[in-house]
């Protein structure tokens, strides 16, 4: 049970550490000047999605450090909803634009 725990505590935290190098990248990748051939709407619906899971995480730690205690459990769905959409959108986003250059046929 002790390994349980000790996952059920850490991996909240991991997941924050790995996002944070994930939107350093983001960061990086999206303030550079744009190239006229790059289309990045998809790569933005992701940073948002991104933006929801940091959200997520953060109220899950601070849940779990008891810094907060709150009784409306619904506030992770609708994250995870938020999220499911925001990829969706960026594929439809992306099939879209391959559809308009001609890659796609149908």
């Amino acid at each position: 049970m002790a390994i349980a725990e000790l996952l059920q505590t850490v991996l909240p935290r991991l997941n924050l550490l790995l996002v944070a190098f994930l939107i350093a990248l983001f960061s990086i990748m999206l303030s550079r000047k744009p190239d006229n051939q790059t289309y990045t709407k998809p790569w933005k619906v992701m940073f948002i999605a991104l933006i929801l899971f940091v959200v997520e995480e953060v109220i899950t730690v601070m849940r779990l450090a008891d810094i907060i205690s709150y009784r409306l459990l619904t506030i992770h769905g609708f994250l995870e909803m938020g999220i499911i959409f925001c990829v969706i959108y960026m594929f439809l986003e992306q099939k879209e634009f391959l559809k308009k250059q001609g890659y796609l046929k149908s």
